[in-house]
């Protein structure tokens, strides 16, 4: 818990000098590859492999939370004004009802490809 609450620190404040060059989108993408490759990776390792495991996690975790901090930046432009409150609320929801359902899912995977 230590070690993925640390990946915080450097997702929320790492990725700002790569913004400031490469522009928003394409780091939110970039993120977002990075996360479902790593994801993805996790259910075809084999589960004696733990360090790799926990690994891939750490590295998802990182590049997600670097995601959700850039989400409030590119969905504000994405939205008009009038309905920027609106859009930012079911952004923030669905990146939060997506964190709460991983678990779930990747349980599901793990269980078909098993």
């Amino acid at each position: 818990m230590i070690l993925s609450s640390l990946m915080e620190i450097p997702g929320y404040t790492g990725f700002t000098p790569v913004v400031a060059r490469y522009g928003r989108r394409n780091v939110l993408a970039f993120n977002f590859a990075v996360c479902a490759v790593a994801i993805l990776t996790i259910l075809a390792t084999p589960a004696s492999y733990t360090w790799m495991v926990f690994s891939l996690a750490l590295v998802g975790k990182l590049f997600i939370t670097g995601s959700y901090g850039l989400l409030y930046l590119a969905s504000s432009e994405l939205f008009p004004t009038c309905v920027r409150s609106r859009g930012l609320n079911l952004s923030s929801m669905m990146a939060r009802l997506g964190s709460i359902l991983s678990p779930f899912i990747i349980k599901v995977l793990v269980s078909v490809v098993d």
